[in-house]
């Protein structure tokens, strides 16, 4: 149970957000917004009335203290790191998980400047009304204790004032800005991170963005990329298969979802791992999710596009998977 979970908000309006989040729906007025001018704005506003676009940081939180725990399982230690999180999106909770567990200074990059500093704020005073030990208990753990108490004082006093958090917990936000041409020098960062955002890139950007890594990285650093694999569309339609997108044609897709707001590029865990090798790099550990309903779905009547048949059953129906990764030595 998520120790944040009053501050999601309730609405009247139900019945339409029902049929805003049938998959089909969501997938026309996705579409149909991308082709209207200020897009950017419209898809904004409506993710905030009818969407997930609410200050609620337990998803992010929860992910990232996963994804430290792979770290720290394997013998690294975060204080003191210099993070590069690879898209920002519409909070910078990421980058705050990062600062609470010790790092000196977090870069956060993204293709668009989509940072909504009233909804980080609501974040950080949501996070400030809670008892810090049952905070860090939850999601900070792993963290120095002295140093995420300092912090997460902090964070207190600039819970109103989002951007002189973002100033004091040196996070540097660069947006609009290019993951695969970064305005980073050689060997200057500790840790190369995303989250939920690699499934979202085409795979020839995705090999650029990890060849940047590789400039940026020091000697010893390391890549952390979190992956959703599922069809992003069973995220509010629970009448869909988390494979659901694998029914289609590529063609067929792109008409359904290839557009700014919806693409996904389909690639399962085999890809990715594939994707890492090309651009010389080594993975170290994994963390993969596996979804069962799926399985089970596929030994009944539920069939693959022909383009996905050569997959195995398990990497077809693998919904997330945690690379922690590093430069191979030649």
């Amino acid at each position: 149970m998520s120790i944040f979970r009053d501050s999601v908000p309730t609405t009247s309006v139900f019945s339409l957000k029902r049929i805003l989040n049938s998959w089909k729906v969501k997938a026309f007025v996705t579409f149909l917004i991308s082709c209207l001018p200020f897009s950017e704005k419209l898809y904004k506003s409506i993710q905030k009335k009818f969407g997930r676009l609410y200050p609620d940081p337990e998803s992010r939180l929860h992910s990232l203290r996963n994804s430290i725990d792979l770290l720290t399982s394997n013998g690294y230690v975060v204080k003191n790191k210099v993070v590069f999180e690879v898209g920002s999106g519409h909070e910078l909770i990421s980058p705050l998980g990062w600062f609470l567990h010790g790092a000196a200074n977090v870069h956060s990059i993204d293709l668009n400047r989509r940072l909504d500093l009233e909804i980080f704020g609501k974040s950080l005073q949501i996070i400030r009304d809670y008892e810090s030990n049952t905070l860090r208990k939850e999601y900070f753990e792993k963290a120095d204790t002295a140093s995420f108490e300092s912090r997460i004082r902090l964070l207190a006093k600039h819970a109103e004032d989002p951007e002189g958090f973002i100033s004091s917990a040196k996070i540097n936000y660069l947006a609009p800005a290019d993951a695969a041409d970064a305005p980073l020098s050689d060997g200057s960062v500790d840790i190369h991170f995303s989250n939920t955002v690699f499934e979202h890139i085409p795979p020839d950007i995705l090999f650029n963005i990890l060849e940047e890594a590789k400039r940026i990285l020091k000697p010893d650093g390391l890549l952390l990329h979190n992956i959703d694999l599922s069809d992003h569309f069973a995220h509010t339609d629970p009448r869909i298969q988390k494979i659901n997108f694998l029914k289609f044609s590529k063609l067929v897709w792109n008409l359904l979802a290839g557009n700014r707001f919806a693409y996904c590029n389909r690639l399962r865990a085999s890809e990715f791992r594939e994707l890492f090798a090309r651009a010389g790099l080594e993975i170290l550990a994994e963390v993969v999710v596996v979804d069962l309903d799926a399985q089970s779905a596929l030994k009944q009547n539920f069939l693959v596009n022909s383009a996905f048949k050569s997959f195995s059953n398990e990497d077809l129906c693998t919904t997330s998977i945690t690379l922690l990764a590093r430069v191979k030595n030649e």
